[in-house]
């Protein structure tokens, strides 16, 4: 079984930090693939998704969703290119 590649992190030129790109809310997430919030929440608590804490609140990557969606034929092609662009 060939092990699985990891994308290179990349890395602020300025401060050095690893670039995460765009992040969603919890709710612009829902909206864009017509689901519920709970049903996110229940993802990020389950770790079955990667996200970010912004203060109080909770971000979600949007390579973490494409890569989490990808599987998922019914998901049309204008969300995911929403989500892909950065």
């Amino acid at each position: 079984m060939a092990a699985a590649t990891k994308k290179p992190v990349r890395y602020c030129p300025t401060c050095g930090s690893p670039r995460i790109g765009k992040l969603y809310s919890i709710q612009s997430v829902a909206e864009l693939t017509d689901t519920s919030e709970s049903s996110w929440r229940r993802r990020i608590d389950k770790r079955e998704i990667r996200y970010v804490k912004v203060g109080k609140s909770v971000r979600i990557p949007a390579e973490a969703i494409n890569d989490y969606l990808i599987e998922i034929p019914s998901l049309d092609e204008e969300t995911l290119h929403i989500l892909t662009k950065e």
